[in-house]
């Protein structure tokens, strides 16, 4: 069932109210005053720049080129700067806002555009430094702000330079500037984003760079890189190397003096740059430090250029007639590049040090070349500059190799390396030629290198000089053969980086390496470098493609290797090259990352080296040739030669690598023999097969010889490589994850792939077999296999065998293999196999078996083109086209119509479906197929012939128009076209593009051959002719399919325009098949387009920078000037407009024209305002709507279902059947139509919102400020010249707007803000103390009372005093109930009050009872309710009524009640209103309280008239009566109760007291601030005494529990009142009942007792501490518990089961902890206080709550009090009465009394007392025994770690003792009497699991006690087991074939281990009771304390 939460769904109601407010009232509000703010700022910038005629010509008339020519240029630029320095401040704060930013860039940018245009230097440099002191991420915003002009600008070199040292330099003051950007200033809200949190910024090392508090304040690296490329370098350098304004060069024509101004520039600019590099030495700015380097390369660059082009012009002229000779310009450069080179080596961050690789060295003297050689090793030398200033080359040459052992950086020598190489380049022009002095540079290179280790990507440096002088290496080798125990492992970096691959050893360094590869183990440097050298070397072809290495080193490196192989690998299980999991790395790595080991890693090289090694007589090159006979006489017989000892001895031990050499470089794989036993021997290793195989098929003829035995070797193959499982399921899941993952292609697969190409190319050459053998050989193989069309790496490979076939015009052969498994596959042939292999083609409906399923296939397009072409021919073949072409041309008949009938007539076993047709397929495969591939316009051109071929002639019929269009004409065939013509433009798109890339410029050339191999593209690269010549065929394709004439027949097609290509088109319409088969094949098919993957690549290598540096000065400098990005151009001007129109003069002065205008705004601002109230109101009803929707969502419907219940029934017969249950309910049901409706009204909610959050449209804004700035103009021009004209539109305008407040304008908060402050300042300055206007003003608040509010304030009726008296009559004469509150507004002006005192004073009867009479016409109106009444009530209306009603009691007539009774009354009913406000509350009473309230008398009457009061009104109204009836005298009041009978009245009156003083007992402000009074009437015994004489049960019942649900009050003076109260009246009515000996005492006693006991036991919710509360209540449990004392015994037993039955229900907890010490203290029956305890113990344990888990037993410690005269009575009664709880906590007070070793054995003692005469009655008390014997066992040992013998001796009895008892205790049946002795006695009242706790514990002493003497009090041994203590484990293990202990099993075997594990002894005895507690006694939390 379901019910409806009535809570829920109010709190859902305030939900709702809420989210509406917060829509409607604070969201609209802030949103309309961010848009406020935001017209405000646009309208302050646009006055500003409409503020100066300059400002204004260029900001709001755009003009760009102005004259600056101003007076107040100055301070138009200073007003401008000021407002971009307030919105540079902006941006310098956290700021969460997108919006806010957003408009402040849009400012910034405004403004900053026009001081881009009209601003000097100067102000350029004012937004610069704006800039640098901005936060980081300028870069994003800030850089068009940045703007420098050097060419065509007399100050452009000052501002470039100036520019440069600020952002050069340190910026001053930005931690000033950025002080609201701390992390510590920023809110917490700003810091929850993704790039929160505290980082640390380390250096590529690792370390830290920075310190985490500080670098917030850096700007961001890409920040200054982007700052930095707003410099116009390119327009810099021009300016200083002379370019002309035209952009002419002519270096030959510089001056001496000129070249010493470019040499003097350039320092400067050095210098500047030099700053930088010190500024931003830091790891964050690594990239940028890069790029200031790279600019001071580039200025060297620039100037050794331009100074190599001076020298070249001015070698004729010396040094004659010029002021500078060549020698002192070249020292002057000279010293121009070591200062930048110092500055570079100076710079702690070597990423800088890269450039010094790209110096141009070549443009120095000799004597500078030597000086920086030797600086570039010093570069760590503080004195660096004072050190070169004095020396000399000669010098530097001999200090240079000390000078190189002070390097220390690893990446210092890595960078130095780089310098040494290209520095090496220069030098060279001015060494000698021989190769000595190469040698001895590049030795003082080595030895930097050996110097460290670790730099393992450094030696690649050498290349540049290696390709020229190889035979360096053959050196290098010798000297590390004599270094090699020196260096280590950095020899391995070394050789690993060199270029070996152009080495060739000689026969003495081939020795050398043998020699380290087999003395040396595996794990020696020596064995490693061998093997490191060997795998560089290049073992393939060289130059005219003959082996580059002599055959002859190949075979010696081959038995090398297996000679090694033998040596270290012979006894491991290495099979093979896949058994490893070879990976791709080099050996290197798979000894230094991988972590592999030795041996594994020499396998995997070894594997890998051999396979590399030409050792076939097919492997050597074309130049060899292929024999014409298989053996030669340079093979070698393994057999016979004793050069192969070592082959021989590793195929005889059957190792691979020996079998797979013996068949590479022996007769044995040279020859036509049966090869199949040794294939089987490598057959393991697949790819060892294909490589043994592709030689043996290439020595072959007979390829039939091995097609079988090949063909499973490569089908497994196959499926290894492509993870293809063998088994259906793993076959079904591989095709469904291949979709998912995509076709990837092993690494085995692409081998096969070559092996196969290769064998082709072979075949094709002398003596070869022929492509078309091979072709035929490979595919029949590979369609051989089972659902080959299927398999992706067969269809990989069948591609490439197409594009081979495709390549040799060798189709047929493929075709005609192909054509015949096609028709197989349509059942032309009968052949079953293939078809039953073939059946799951045919799935679903009539789809054609086809070898390309699907549409098309984009990534095998070779093998789509054959098999389409084959289809083509089955097509022609089987006259299928024909017939349909004619069904479609005779018959008119749809294609599938046509297809159905060409069905019926060729009886064609299988008919291709309608999506197979020809033209279809070609249609889908064109715009499949990838632009650049080869076959993309055969494909199209395969379409084209069939879609506009012309079919007419071959039926007999004229020539007509294409058949094509005929094949398309369904939507989905129309949809195809379409999809066909937006591929053509596509790949027209990318030819277009391509032909622009391939446009560049031609490679510089080079005597160096491997430079011009390296530099030059590669041969088969395409020209941009033929791209464009595809984009014109592209283009031709989509006008043929376009035009629709040809479909008609009626076009001439010679007659057609050029771009349609007659002639071709008439090829087509005449199925020519060879028009773009020529074009084809001028590609040259290998990979068409693969240049564009060569010109994506972007390399810097040391071959491209040579090839630059060769070229001329002249072109280099004007390339590099083109490299500089160009900075971004200057903010363009935004046009302005006003925002707010503007404030005509004449206006201001025009009362209508005033009018009209503000009329025009305010009906703006009144309709949005009506729209949002519109908007508020749907949104509530929509809630509501809601909310009453919501409850009928789910009903409850009765339902009824039926069961059918079988039982299994009895032995004898079985069930009779199954019994119908029918069973009825109520459901819940969803209501769906509610759900529905439900779901709409969310949806329209969310609509309402969605338009209610909308910001206000600019249009309500622009209006308000419009009016605003109308009022402003106004008052301010007022102010200045008061004149009546302006002042009367003033009024007028304070009225218009008045007129427009309503409603919903006032609900509005925009709005409400909006009229508020204009009448507000228009009501202050035109309308307050204008005489004329009180009257109008007065008049229109009464006339619409709800402006009183705004309009009251400005109402001075003191300015017309001659009006005051009328004016206040409308006032009085116009009050009503509904407008009483309008009325208190203009009365209670402090004006009125004056003069009412004045009349007061005169004391005139007329005007004071005018006076009166107006008091009251105003306070005391028809509804008394009425708050709003008594508004600001003076005291002087309280001062007339108390004169009215005199308190003088002669006055009054008989029936009167008093005055005080009247006022009282009277202020009940009229001043006690819930919504009173206090302050006039307040005046009542304080002047009430003077009044004597001794001396009333209430009746019932005023009593209930009080109570209304309590209910309902304020709480200081009930506070002020609670005064008064604490100064009433009650004894006087109340004195009929002490008559013997009273009256009726005094019984209730009596009743209506008590319910007052329970009241008036919560009020705690009543108790403080009357402490006296309040406390003495509560506590006057008479009115108790009293009220217990006269108050019934009934009403004493209600009265009690109505004071305890209704108290909550602190103090405990009144708690002791209220338990006064009730022990008093308890007691008095029970002594009533007993003097009267009726019959019914004991039920009466009984009964006043559960009652009086519930109502204590509710006393606990009082708030106070523990401690008071518990005395308060164990006092009045004692006076409670007093009454079974005075009772008889039979009553007295009767209220004891009362008592207990109460503390068993509903003590427990703390509570009972009082009524325990009340029971020792006040019970005299020491069996009553012995049950009462018990039960006070068990109760306070008795339920899960966390007290007893936290306090535990300390509590009941101190709530017991054994009775000291009675105790041994006592202790006695509770043995008796199984009151063992009491009694543990009697021994723990014991204990704790006396601490002595003693008293603890005193107690040991009286617990084996008290064992021997106790046994429980029940299960219910068992469990307390576990207490006596946890304390005992403790006692026990603390007694035994005195090792006293006689202590000893009686801890042992006492515990043998227990365990007798424990034993008796475990027994099944009773011992006591005479059949228990004999074994009969009756069952035992205790639990199973209580038998099994004590027979446990009992087994347990047995065994840890085995005799009198001996205890075990050490655990280790194993324990000796007595007699008896075997026979209590045997008894105790019997337990667990006992039914009774079937739920017991585990705990049985538990305590059995536990007892005989040898680690236990005597201590872990507590242990076992606490695991046996735990699993059997979980619910007892009195022994929480065992656990």
């Amino acid at each position: 069932t379901v019910e409806m939460n009535g809570s829920v769904l109010g709190e859902l109601k305030k939900l709702f109210e809420a989210k509406a407010e917060h829509v409607h009232q604070t969201l609209a509000l802030h949103s309309y005053t961010s848009v406020l703010s935001r017209l405000q700022v646009e309208s302050y910038v646009y006055r500003l720049l409409n503020s100066s005629s300059l400002l204004r010509s260029v900001a709001l008339q755009e003009q760009e080129l102005v004259s600056k020519q101003s007076e107040n240029l100055s301070s138009d630029l200073s007003h401008l700067k000021e407002c971009i320095s307030v919105l540079f401040s902006f941006t310098r704060r956290v700021i969460e806002d997108p919006q806010f930013k957003s408009d402040l860039l849009m400012w910034l940018q405004r403004l900053v555009s026009v001081l881009q245009r009209i601003g000097c230097p100067g102000d350029h440099l004012f937004l610069f430094n704006h800039i640098l002191r901005c936060p980081a991420g300028i870069g994003e915003w800030a850089v068009p702000f940045v703007q420098i002009k050097v060419l065509d600008n007399p100050s452009g070199v000052f501002h470039f330079m100036q520019s440069l040292a600020l952002l050069m330099s340190p910026v001053k003051n930005r931690v000033e500037f950025m002080c609201h950007m701390k992390p510590n200033e920023r809110k917490s809200s700003s810091s929850s984003g993704k790039e929160s949190g505290n980082w640390t910024l380390v250096d590529e090392g690792g370390e830290e760079d920075e310190d985490p508090e500080t670098s917030w304040i850096l700007l961001l690296e890409d920040d200054l890189i982007v700052l930095l490329s707003q410099f116009p370098f390119h327009e810099l350098f021009q300016h200083f190397l002379g370019f002309k304004s035209a952009g002419t060069y002519f270096p030959e024509k510089t001056t001496p003096q000129e070249m010493m101004k470019v040499f003097a520039f350039a320092n400067s600019l050095v210098e500047l740059l030099s700053v930088g590099l010190e500024t931003f030495n830091r790891a964050r700015y690594r990239q940028f430090v890069k790029r200031i380097g790279q600019l001071i390369k580039m200025t060297l660059c620039h100037v050794s250029d331009h100074w190599a082009q001076y020298v070249s012009g001015n070698k004729l002229y010396g040094s004659i007639g010029h002021l500078y000779s060549m020698d002192k310009l070249q020292l002057e450069f000279d010293e121009l590049f070591f200062r930048a080179v110092l500055h570079v080596l100076k710079a702690k961050r070597l990423g800088v040090w890269l450039f010094m690789s790209e110096m141009p060295y070549g443009t120095l003297s000799s004597n500078m070349l030597w000086k920086l050689f030797f600086v570039m090793h010093c570069a760590e030398s503080e004195n660096l500059e004072k050190l070169c200033s004095t020396l000399q080359p000669a010098d530097c040459k001999q200090r240079l190799e000390a000078a190189s052992e002070r390097c220390r950086s690893a990446m210092q020598q890595v960078h130095l390396l780089c310098s040494h190489v290209k520095f090496h380049l220069d030098l060279q022009q001015h060494l000698e030629s021989d190769l000595d002095p190469e040698i001895q540079h590049f030795f003082v290179l080595l030895d930097i290198c050996f110097s460290f280790t670790g730099i393992d990507t450094v030696y690649r440096c050498f290349f540049c000089s290696i390709n020229v002088h190889t035979q360096i290496i053959s050196v290098l080798l010798d000297r590390v053969k004599e270094t090699i125990e020196r260096v280590g492992m950095v020899s391995l970096y070394l050789f690993k980086e060199l270029p070996l691959y152009l080495w060739k050893p000689s026969s003495s360094e081939i020795a050398l390496i043998r020699d380290w590869l087999l003395n040396y183990s595996l794990t020696t440097v020596e064995n490693k470098l061998a093997c490191i050298i060997l795998e560089g070397l290049n073992w393939g072809l060289g130059e005219q493609d003959a082996l580059h290495l002599d055959p002859a080193i190949h075979s010696e490196v081959a038995l090398m290797v297996v000679e090694a192989y033998l040596k270290y690998l012979s006894q491991k299980p290495y099979a093979g090259l896949l058994s490893e999991s070879i990976k791709q790395v080099s050996y290197l790595a798979s000894i230094v990352r991988y972590g592999e080991t030795p041996e594994s890693s020499f396998n995997q090289w070894a594997w890998g080296l051999i396979l590399r090694l030409k050792l076939h007589r097919n492997d050597r090159g074309i130049q060899c040739g292929w024999p014409a006979v298989p053996v030669s006489d340079s093979v070698l017989d393994m057999t016979e030669s004793i050069t192969l000892h070592p082959l021989l001895k590793a195929v005889k031990a059957g190792i691979p690598i020996g079998c797979y050499l013996a068949l590479a470089m022996t007769t044995l794989g040279h020859s036509c023999i049966d090869k199949s036993s040794w294939l089987e021997v490598i057959g393991k290793d697949k790819q060892l097969i294909l490589t043994v195989s592709s030689q043996i098929l290439e020595a072959s003829h007979n390829f039939r010889y091995f097609q079988l035995w090949f063909l499973s070797h490569v089908q497994l193959f196959l499926q290894l490589d492509s993870g293809v499982p063998q088994g259906m399921t793993q076959q079904v899941t591989h095709k469904v994850t291949q979709h998912l993952t995509g076709v990837s292609y092993g690494e085995n697969v692409k081998l096969l792939n070559s092996m196969i190409q290769t064998h082709i190319f072979r075949s094709g050459q002398p003596n070869g077999v022929g492509p078309t053998a091979v072709l035929e050989f490979w595919v029949q193989v590979l369609i051989s296999q089972q659902l080959w069309h299927r398999d992706q790496a067969t269809l990989y490979l069948l591609d490439h065998l197409c594009k081979a076939a495709f390549q040799y015009s060798q189709e047929d052969c493929i075709q005609k293999l192909l054509y015949q498994q096609h028709k197989n596959a349509l059942g032309y042939h009968c052949d079953k196999g293939l078809l039953s292999s073939l059946v799951s083609w045919i799935v679903a409906g009539n789809v054609t078996p086809s070898f390309v399923e699907g549409n098309a296939n984009s990534s095998q397009v070779w093998f789509s083109w054959m098999v389409l072409n084959i289809e083509s021919i089955f097509e022609e073949d089987s006259q299928l086209r024909r017939v349909v072409e004619r069904e479609l041309i005779i018959n008119d008949l749809s294609p599938d119509q046509a297809l159905k009938k060409a069905q019926t007539q060729l009886k064609l076993p299988v008919v291709p479906s309608l999506q197979r047709l020809m033209i279809y397929r070609w249609a889908h495969q064109a715009l499949a197929t990838p632009a650049d591939h080869p076959l993309m316009p055969l494909i199209w051109q395969k379409f084209f012939l069939l879609y506009l071929h012309r079919p007419g002639p071959q039926y007999g019929l004229p020539v007509d128009g294409c058949i094509g269009r005929r094949f398309f004409q369904s939507a989905a065939h129309v949809n195809l076209l379409n999809e066909m013509k937006q591929r053509l433009t596509e790949v027209a798109d990318f030819h277009h593009a391509a032909s622009k890339a391939l446009k560049m410029e031609s490679p510089v050339k080079s005597s160096d051959r491997s430079l011009e191999k390296a530099s030059c593209l590669p041969g088969y690269l395409t020209s941009p002719e033929l791209h464009k010549e595809l984009v014109r065929l592209c283009n031709v394709f989509i006008l043929w399919l376009e035009e629709e004439s040809f479909q008609k027949g009626d076009t001439y097609i010679p007659s057609l325009p050029k771009q349609y290509d007659a002639h071709r088109l008439a090829k087509i319409m005449q199925n020519q098949q060879v028009i773009f088969r020529k074009r084809v094949r001028m590609v040259k098919i290998p990979l068409m387009y693969r240049f564009l993957a060569c010109l994506s690549e972007n390399t810097s290598s040391f071959i491209c920078f040579s090839i630059l540096a060769n070229a001329i000065a002249k072109e280099r400098i004007m390339n590099n000037l083109k490299k500089f990005d160009l900075p971004k151009p200057p903010l363009s001007l935004q046009p302005m407009k006003a925002p707010v129109p503007v404030i005509s003069s004449a206006s201001l002065i025009n009362q209508k024209e005033a009018i009209h205008l503000t009329h025009t705004d305010l009906k703006v601002l009144q309709g949005h305002a009506k729209t949002a109230a519109l908007w508020e109101s749907q949104h509530v009803a929509l809630n509501s709507e809601i909310l009453d929707t919501l409850p009928k969502l789910y009903v409850n419907r009765e339902e009824q279902i039926t069961l059918h219940l079988e039982c299994r029934g009895a032995s004898s017969k079985g069930c009779q059947g199954a019994a119908l249950v029918t069973i009825q309910f109520e459901g819940k049901h969803k209501n769906e139509a509610v759900s529905q409706q439900l779901h709409a009204l969310r949806k329209e909610v969310r609509q309402l919102q969605a338009e209610a959050t909308k910001p206000p449209s600019l249009g309500v804004v622009e209006a308000a400020v419009h009016v605003e700035n109308f009022i402003t103009t106004l008052i301010n021009i007022y102010k200045v010249q008061p004149m009546p004209a302006i002042k009367k539109v003033g009024i007028s305008l304070f009225f218009i707007v008045v007129e427009y407040v309503c409603d919903e304008t006032q609900r509005n908060p925009p709005t409400r803000q909006f009229f508020t402050s204009c009448i507000e300042i228009l009501g202050q300055v035109f309308i307050s103390g204008t005489k004329s206007e009180c009257k109008r003003l007065l008049q229109t608040i009464l006339h619409n009372r709800r402006l009183c509010t705004l309009l009251s304030p400005y109402f001075t009726p003191v300015a017309s005093p001659d009006e005051f008296v009328a004016l206040y009559e409308k006032v009085v004469t116009f009050l009503s109930e509904d407008n009483s509150d309008v009325v208190f507004m203009l009365l209670t002006k402090e004006v009125f009050i004056q003069i009412a005192m004045q009349l007061l004073k005169l004391n005139f009867f007329f005007n004071a009872y005018a006076l009166v009479n107006l008091a009251f016409m105003v306070f005391y109106p028809q509804n008394p309710q009425n708050s709003s009444s008594v508004f600001m009530l003076p005291s002087v209306f309280i001062l007339l009524l108390i004169q009215l009603f005199p308190l003088d009691l002669d006055k009054l007539l008989p029936s009167h009640h008093g005055a005080l009774w009247l006022h009282l009354m009277h202020y009940c009913g009229c001043c006690t209103a819930p919504k009173m406000p206090e302050f006039i509350l307040y005046t009542f009473h304080a002047e009430f309280r003077r009044l004597p309230w001794k001396e009333m008398h209430p009746d019932q009457m005023l009593m209930e008239e009080f109570f209304k009061v309590e209910r309902g009104s304020p709480k200081s109204c009930f506070l002020f009566l609670g005064y008064v009836l604490c100064e009433i005298n009650w004894v006087s009041v109340l004195s009929d109760a002490w008559n013997p009978n009273p009256h009726p009245q005094t019984h209730n009156m009596i009743v209506c007291l008590l319910y007052m003083m329970v009241l008036l007992a919560k009020e705690e402000q009543l108790i403080v601030f009357s402490a006296s009074a309040t406390l003495i009437f509560l506590g006057q015994n008479e009115i108790t005494s009293a009220q217990s004489h006269c108050v019934t049960p009934k009403y004493l019942s209600g009265i009690i529990s109505f004071a305890v649900y209704d108290l909550h009050c602190r103090s405990t003076v009144i708690v002791e009142t209220i338990r006064r109260f009730v022990t008093l009246v308890a007691i008095s009515q029970c002594s009533c009942y007993k003097q009267g000996s009726s019959p019914g005492q004991p039920h009466c006693q009984r009964t006043y007792l559960r009652r009086v006991f519930s109502d204590d036991a509710k006393f606990r919710s009082f708030n106070m501490d523990l401690q008071t509360r518990h005395l308060a209540l164990s006092s009045l449990f004692t006076e409670t518990l007093m009454m079974l004392n005075n009772s008889s015994v039979t009553t007295a037993e009767s209220l004891r089961g009362s008592l207990r039955k109460w503390i068993d229900s509903k003590v427990h907890g703390l509570l009972a902890m009082p009524l325990l010490t009340a029971a020792c203290q006040s019970l005299a029956s020491v069996r009553h206080m012995a049950e009462t305890t018990e039960a006070c113990i068990t109760s306070y344990f008795n339920k899960d709550l966390p007290h007893h888990q936290e306090l535990g037993w300390g509590p009941v410690l101190a709530s017991l009090q054994v009775p000291e005269l009675t105790m041994g009575e006592f202790l006695q009664e509770c043995l008796s009465l199984g009151s063992y709880l009491t009694l543990y906590v009697y021994l723990l007070q014991c204990l704790n009394t006396d601490q002595t070793l003693t008293n603890e054995m005193k107690i040991l003692i009286t617990i084996s007392k008290w064992l021997e005469q106790v046994y429980p009655s029940s299960a219910k008390e068992e469990a307390k025994l576990f207490l006596w014997w946890h304390k005992a066992m403790q006692l026990s040992l603390i007694q035994m770690e005195q090792d006293d013998a006689i202590v000893m001796e009686s801890v042992v009895r006492t515990l043998l003792s227990i365990q007798g008892r424990q034993s008796q205790l475990a027994e099944e049946r009773l011992t006591s009497g005479i059949l228990g002795a004999i074994g009969l006695g009756r069952r035992s009242p205790l639990s199973p699991r209580f038998r099994l706790v004590a027979r446990s514990l009992s087994a347990f002493l047995l065994v840890q006690i085995p005799a009198e003497g001996q205890v075990r009090l050490k655990a280790g041994s194993e324990p000796k087991l007595a007699q008896k203590a075997q026979q209590a484990l045997s008894a105790l293990e019997s337990m667990a074939s006992n039914k009774q202990y079937m739920d017991f099993q585990e705990q049985i075997s538990q305590a059995s281990l536990f007892i005989k594990h040898p680690e236990h002894c005597l201590r872990d005895g507590n242990n076992l009771l606490a695991f046996l507690v735990n699993t059997l006694y979980p619910e007892v939390h009195y022994l929480d304390c065992i656990r």
